[in-house]
């Protein structure tokens, strides 16, 4: 199955690479759950966009590591690898068609125990991503609406 592209939105509805500040909220509690539940040092979750992956929310990973976390990471949820290696344990986030549109990973340089809360915790960030992008489109379209109304 081949990785979609994804544009994450400004609050306002642009898609200028950021995201509404709840929904931003939301998937750092969800990294940090991921962490905690699989008992791991830190986590990691991103989308791909045209430039790459895209980090969204990160826990417990210094930030002078976090590019090169970022990239063990999205080379593990792309080559499908088994549930728990090398420290990494991850699962790919998926539009509802079923295109992968990012992942949620977990780092441990300790053998992981348990990666079983990831797809659930993945399926959750991607439905808190795509309801993101629904309210995007709702408020574009009420301003287009109030714009054509002005010019009654």
């Amino acid at each position: 199955m081949g990785v979609a592209l994804i544009a994450v939105r400004a609050p306002g509805g642009s898609c200028d690479g950021s995201i509404d500040p709840a929904t931003q909220a939301g998937l750092t509690a969800l990294v940090e759950l991921a962490a905690e539940l699989c008992g791991a040092r830190g986590a990691l979750l991103w989308v791909n966009d045209a430039s790459g992956p895209r980090l969204l929310a990160q826990a417990g990973i210094p930030t002078e590591e976090t590019p090169e976390q970022l990239a063990q990471a999205t080379a593990h949820v792309r080559a499908e690898a088994p549930a728990a290696a090398d420290g990494l344990a991850g699962a790919p986030l998926r539009a509802s068609d079923g295109q992968v549109i990012g992942g949620l990973c977990v780092h441990d340089p300790s053998p992981r125990t348990s990666a079983s809360p990831l797809p659930g915790l993945a399926r959750q960030a991607a439905a808190l991503l795509a309801l993101d992008r629904r309210l995007a489109a709702h408020l574009r379209s009420e301003q287009a609406a109030r714009a054509d109304a002005a010019h009654l």
